[in-house]
């Protein structure tokens, strides 16, 4: 359930992410100054005035001040900051949210986005009311953004189906499709594009037993989920996985991922007492022993310790609106 952008997208471009703020990889054009017989100096082009310019403390010499792939003109008229490669700060830069229409559809620069491509093996297609659920949740977290409405955009792409393998390996073995890398590697078509990715599997086989009741597993960037036969469960076991991959994980509270903390002191689809049908994310409200996960993946673009590196996000819209340049993503990793 794509929200609809409240700013306008343009028609064509390009982008990706990394720990550094966004940047294009080929060198600005020289601008050309302009003016009217009467009227105020653009050394650079981009559709304000140098006067104006040094009020907003941009670059008047640089029609693109923060290399996000958008002029500092254009970026008033969309009300992002032109001093901010990454303006609601979701990891996605303001180029690539605007520009990148096939890679990204629906990314707002304005509004938290988050991009997930999922993959299925045969018969094991998830449910599109379940990933509505999922969606609404985030579309309901306490979490502000620039365009003054709360919420995270989840956009949860169901992509082919996978051929089957069960169980499927939790873990990295060499051979061809007999483990969840082998497949992350041959079918995720967006891989670090902008985009976590997720596979629904039937089962998952763990080399360490002590972790086989587990119905979920993810690392880094990617995700996978059992679909379980009960009704509900699928949905707190993808929720779970999708925390992780956002940024949470044992490091930040001892709650996610350990069944110290009673689910009521705690009530977050990442503790392992949560009952299997609430699927949420906590508010930090229930006291001392809560811990507020929204807010711990608003601080995140991914999952902290993993490769902080996102290439360019290649896309033929945007390549051609930002007149061939490419238009990085900004981040991933926690802060």
């Amino acid at each position: 359930m794509d929200a609809t952008a409240t700013t306008e997208q343009a028609s064509e471009s390009a982008p990706d992410a990394t720990t550094e703020r966004a940047q294009t990889d080929t060198p600005a054009p020289t601008a050309t100054a302009t003016a009217t017989p009467t009227g105020p100096v653009d050394t650079d082009g981009d559709g304000l005035n140098d006067s104006r310019e040094r009020e907003l403390g941009t670059n008047a010499s640089v029609a693109d001040t923060d290399s996000d792939g958008l002029d500092d003109g254009r970026e008033l008229e969309l009300g992002t900051d032109p001093t901010i490669a990454d303006t609601d700060d979701d990891g996605l830069g303001d180029g690539a949210e605007m520009l990148a229409t096939e890679t990204l559809p629906g990314a707002d620069p304005l509004h938290r986005d988050i991009f997930v491509e999922i993959d299925y093996m045969a018969g094991e297609r998830p449910e599109e009311a379940m990933l509505d659920r999922i969606e609404e949740r985030f579309a309901s977290a306490p979490i502000s953004n620039p365009d003054g409405e709360d919420g995270i955009d989840l956009h949860l792409r169901v992509d082919e189906e996978v051929p089957a393998q069960e169980p499927i390996l939790a873990a990295n073995r060499p051979g061809e499709l007999d483990d969840i890398f082998d497949y992350r590697r041959r079918y995720s078509q967006l891989d670090r594009r902008g985009h976590f990715y997720g596979l629904v599997v039937d089962s998952l086989e763990y080399p360490n037993a002590s972790v086989r009741d587990l119905q979920g597993y993810a690392l880094g960037d990617f995700f996978v989920s059992e679909n379980p036969a009960a009704p509900g469960v699928q949905d707190n076991v993808v929720m779970h996985e999708l925390g992780h991959v956002a940024g949470l994980g044992p490091w930040r509270h001892p709650g996610i991922d350990s069944r110290r903390i009673p689910f009521e002191a705690y009530p977050s689809a990442m503790n392992y007492r949560a009952p299997g049908d609430r699927f949420r994310f906590s508010d930090g409200s229930e006291g001392a022993a809560d811990f507020d996960d929204w807010r711990a993946i608003a601080s995140c673009h991914g999952w902290a310790g993993y490769d902080d590196s996102f290439p360019a996000v290649d896309d033929e819209n945007a390549s051609q609106a930002a007149g061939g340049k490419r238009v990085l993503s900004a981040s991933v990793g926690c802060l």
